[in-house]
This record gives structure tokens, sequence and C-alpha cells, in this order.
């Protein structure tokens, strides 16, 4: 049986831009799953679906979506500075 990390590889290879939507990545190995279910009555991957904010998450693909982040990758953070750090203007 394969895992769900297996499956987001497949999903990949076929779409590079996936790397930067873990998101529409997770939904796709979502997607794959209830296919495969539907279609062959058997699970395509072993691995519990953990409800979350975002939406359904495979268990191992919880892993590879932290890893996807882009501040991940070296760059950095996203996070903004709130107004209260922000230099006050020079009259």
């Amino acid at each position: 049986m394969t895992k769900s990390e297996t499956v987001a590889e497949y999903l990949l290879l076929r779409d590079p831009t996936l790397r930067r939507q873990p998101k529409k990545l997770t939904a796709l190995v979502y997607l794959s799953q209830a296919h495969h279910l539907a279609v062959t009555g058997t699970p395509l991957f072993p691995e519990a679906v953990i409800a979350a904010a975002g939406g359904p998450v495979p268990n191992g693909l919880i892993r590879v979506r932290r890893l996807m982040r882009p501040w991940s990758a070296g760059s950095q953070s996203p996070r903004l500075r709130s107004p209260a750090h922000a230099p006050i203007a020079q009259w």
C-alpha cells in the first residue's frame, strides 16, 4: 500500500507548481484518497486523515506541509512588524 507522501511526490512530479501551494497539494492528496476509495472500495494509503483548521490533512503530510512553507527554505519570515515598532517620523 502506498503512503500519502508518495502520492504527494507523484502529484509534484506531474505539476511542480504545487510545491508553492501546500494547501492545494494536500487537498489533491485527500481527493485522490476519496476517489480511490469510491472506485475500488479500498483506501489508497493507510494513514488517518486529521481535521485541521484549513481542511482535512492526511497524517503523513503534516511534516511535509511544514517543510513546504515558503520561509522554511531560507527566505525571510513573512511576519510584518507591528505599528508600535515602526520608526517615528521626524518632523
